[in-house]
């Protein structure tokens, strides 16, 4: 009787590191050979999981706070050409792709010459990239090395809008329009994950570099699981967690006014009832268009002063604050009682006719008396 051949080991084979097998022009199709031999499930070595594969790589990615979001909404390719060579992509694949997907990054080991994936050979070829995209499609087939190149060609789909409750927001000041914020999703470059393995040696093992005096820091390591992150299977190793110490958290006023005071917009006036008492001084200034007497002009000014004095109360107190921080409030962008009013959520109609009667001569006129800021 004879015995079977025994499957390869796949972490021998199939693996995003060098395996250590030198390879010549010769013996590059006996590697994919091997390589697709040690798939558990041939059926993934097909054009489609090789064009998403492809599609789901790129160099930077959004972190989701809902690990459901889509993986075409929160990958992106940054073309970056240093000395005649584009950056190096990563594949941010579920874990059922990394074996396909370790076959196309899979470094090989070609004598002579640079260790370089397929994915490499497309966008940075050398003398041996044609022979090796030659022997690729002998093996997988001409349809995957097709597949391979035009979804290299076409990059990941283009993120167009993010979902809140998916992506994190960061509001920084704007540079350019002083008064106005910037709304920032943050961006991790696949390489920082590698990096971050280097500044924990240097950092949590007090390792110098350079001569450089390092601090050795808190740092504490914390194994969450022994599957592969969740980011992409190339990036290895157990997560690492490192200590660091803040001040305690600001509440919402105060982080409104630290951007205020760094140039950013001015805080918002938070009253859950304010739009409905600037709702009920449209309806009595309506009111007084079709019948007017003592009575109700001296209610529809109480009104009026009511909301001008609560407004540049609030400006004066975030004015008071920013000082108190040690910013120039005279260089930042002023806030008028009108703004303050009228920022808020409104309904189309409602803010209509709210931003028509705040900008109307009898309120512009309690404004003006009572010394605020129009």
């Amino acid at each position: 009787m004879v015995a079977k051949n025994p499957q390869p080991l796949k972490r021998k084979v199939l693996s995003f590191r060098e395996t250590g097998r030198a390879l010549r022009s010769d013996t590059i199709a006996d590697e994919f050979r091997r390589m697709k031999a040690a798939l558990k499930h041939v059926d993934l070595a097909t054009p489609e999981t090789f064009a998403l594969i492809i599609k789901n790589s790129g160099t930077h990615s959004a972190k989701t706070d809902n690990p459901k979001a889509g993986v075409h909404q929160s990958v992106l390719r940054v073309e970056r050409k240093y000395n005649n060579s584009f950056s190096e992509l990563t594949p941010f694949t579920n874990a059922k792709l990394i074996p396909p997907s370790q076959i196309v990054y899979g470094p090989l080991a070609i004598i002579g010459s640079k260790s370089k994936c397929l994915v490499d050979h497309f966008l940075n070829p050398d003398e041996n990239s044609a022979k090796v995209k030659e022997v690729f499609s002998e093996v997988f087939g001409k349809e995957c090395l097709e597949a391979i190149e035009k979804a290299l060609a076409e990059g990941p789909a283009p993120i167009t809008s993010l979902a809140l409750p998916d992506f994190p927001i960061i509001y920084v000041p704007d540079p350019i329009n002083k008064g106005k914020d910037l709304q920032i999703t943050p961006v991790a470059p696949a390489a920082a994950y590698s990096i971050m393995q280097r500044i924990r040696a240097k950092h949590a093992f007090g390792i110098n570099i350079n001569g450089d005096k390092v601090s050795k820091g808190s740092w504490s390591w914390q194994k969450l699981s022994d599957q592969p992150q969740n980011i992409s299977g190339k990036i290895t190793g157990k997560r690492v967690r490192f200590h660091a110490r803040f001040p305690g958290d600001f509440t919402r006023y105060e982080r409104e006014v630290y951007r205020y005071s760094n140039g950013g917009a001015f805080p918002h006036l938070h009253n859950p009832v304010l739009v409905d008492r600037i709702l009920a001084y449209v309806d009595l200034m309506r009111s007084t268009k079709k019948y007017n007497d003592k009575n109700m002009r001296d209610h529809l000014k109480s009104r009026a002063n009511t909301l001008v004095r609560e407004a540049s109360d609030f400006i004066a107190a975030v004015q008071k604050d920013v000082k108190e921080r040690g910013a120039d409030a005279a260089e930042l962008q002023p806030a008028t009682v009108i703004e303050v009013l009228l920022d808020r959520q409104w309904q189309e109609d409602e803010f209509v006719a709210a931003r028509e009667a705040l900008n109307d001569a009898h309120f512009r006129d309690c404004i003006r008396k009572l010394g605020a800021c129009q």
